[in-house]
């Protein structure tokens, strides 16, 4: 993925996580985010839109039905791609 390609940074938290974890998300105007989480093997596990603000977002998830272990949490906007990894404990 070349750096033009990136998403603005997003912020994943608490880290590691019992389930419950929320993103924080800037937009530099309204649109729509498409969030997805990868199972270590790289299958979809969950994917989810949320509709963002201007300024600083936050989007709350909930991985607690699948089991311990590392997740890549992908963030789409404005066809954008940014990826972090978060630990369900």
């Amino acid at each position: 993925v070349k750096a033009s390609n990136l998403a603005p940074a997003f912020v994943v938290y608490p880290n590691p996580t019992d389930g419950r974890f929320r993103i924080q998300v800037p937009a530099q105007q309204p649109q729509t985010a498409t969030i997805q989480v990868f199972a270590a093997d790289g299958r979809l596990v969950m994917e989810t839109k949320a509709g963002l603000q201007q300024g600083s977002n936050t989007v709350s998830m909930d991985i607690s039905s699948l089991p311990a272990g590392m997740y890549r949490v992908a963030c789409y906007v404005d066809n954008k791609k940014s990826v972090m990894n978060i630990i369900r404990r």
